[in-house]
């Protein structure tokens, strides 16, 4: 919720937009309650406002029943203690920021697991870049980054494998992260994401991809207001 655009312009963190928001939400779905709800890309909005309104509009949802967990999303790392040494959320999602490229998620993993929130990882393919067919064009990701993960992408070809799969197992096997989303729209690709994961992972094959992003590593692009970055 409170971000329905591309441009900081479509976006709106007012306490009436959240709580229009989410009765939109449940009667689309169909329910009453749902178990979390996020504030989605807080890199967009006005940090104190979100701190001040759109959380605590959140909070009074929360309390009459429509909603079991408080989360904020963002792709900036230092902007989930900037806003948790504020105001409470029981909940987090960062994105590509804990992959074979970007780790930063890791650096503040013991400050989450001190506050208690649920942790969720998402985009361990850091929206394709960790693949074979490589990143849609709109991705942001700087050409020095792309150009690494096409070269990493192509040593797991000639090794016969796909670096999605390495991607894939690299995500999964840090333990202070209960959660892993991976976005598909293909159920086969589901059950190929359950029997890669359960596969060992090839650990000289991690040791020289790891070697090939070593240059780019956590190396991130800009994202929302500029204050935000």
């Amino acid at each position: 919720m409170a971000r329905y655009g591309p441009e900081v312009v479509d976006c709106d963190y007012s306490a009436a937009s959240v709580i229009r928001s989410v009765d939109e939400s449940l009667a689309r779905l169909g329910v009453n309650h749902v178990d979390f709800i996020q504030v989605h890309d807080i890199e967009f909005g006005d940090i104190k406002q979100i701190v001040t309104e759109t959380i605590p509009a959140l909070r009074g949802i929360q309390a009459s029943g429509k909603v079991r967990f408080v989360g904020i999303t963002c792709l900036p790392v230092r902007l989930f203690p900037l806003v948790m040494d504020r105001v409470e959320v029981d909940q987090i999602q960062s994105y590509c920021h804990y992959c074979l490229n970007d780790t930063a998620l890791a650096g503040i993993l013991p400050y989450l697991i001190d506050k208690g929130v649920g942790i969720f990882n998402s985009a361990p393919l850091a929206m394709r870049l960790l693949s074979a067919q490589g990143p849609p064009a709109w991705h942001p990701a700087p050409a020095a980054l792309k150009a690494k993960c096409a070269e990493a992408a192509a040593l797991c070809a000639a090794r016969g494998t796909d670096l999605s799969q390495l991607a894939l197992q690299f995500a999964v096997s840090c333990e202070d992260i209960p959660t892993t989303i991976v976005g598909t729209a293909d159920p086969q690709r589901i059950l190929r994401n359950i029997r890669e994961i359960e596969q060992p992972i090839d650990h000289e094959l991690l040791d020289d991809v790891l070697a090939i992003l070593r240059p780019v590593h956590d190396i991130t692009w800009p994202q929302g207001r500029t204050e935000n970055n």
